[in-house]
């Protein structure tokens, strides 16, 4: 089990460690304070609720406006995962174990923006137009 924890542990040291060279501004202050040791898990879970629903408010809002709702629908979902990957991994380098909740958040989250969008696809009852026979004149 100390083998699985340590390939565990030097696996999310890589992956941290290319995040912050090749991301511009992940070895900001920002990044250590709101994902890191900065704020306690019960905090940051309340935090992660509110870009929830902020994310859920802006991808209905924009569905409205734009198109191509699935473009929407995907870049909420992006934007979402990322900040609670983003706790995952940068919290993972700091000694944080407990999960379950962001993970069932992410989870759930996911679901339900994905349940929400509107996709594109015609409708199964819609005729074709009517067309105009101009040959009797």
């Amino acid at each position: 089990m100390n083998a699985f924890r340590n390939r565990r542990a030097s696996l999310e040291r890589t992956v941290l460690s290319v995040l912050v060279l090749t991301v511009p501004g992940c070895n900001s202050d920002f990044v250590k304070h709101y994902f890191g040791r900065g704020i306690d898990g019960p905090t940051f879970l309340v935090m992660y609720a509110a870009v929830f629903a902020v994310t859920f408010v802006a991808a209905i809002a924009l569905r409205g406006i734009v198109s191509s709702s699935w473009i929407v629908t995907f870049t909420a979902v992006v934007l979402f995962l990322g900040c609670g990957v983003t706790r995952y991994v940068v919290g993972s380098q700091f000694g944080m174990r407990r999960f379950g909740i962001l993970i069932g958040m992410m989870v759930v989250g996911t679901v339900v923006l994905l349940l929400t969008g509107r996709w594109s696809r015609p409708s199964s009852d819609a005729s074709p137009p009517e067309t105009v026979n101009n040959d009797d004149r």
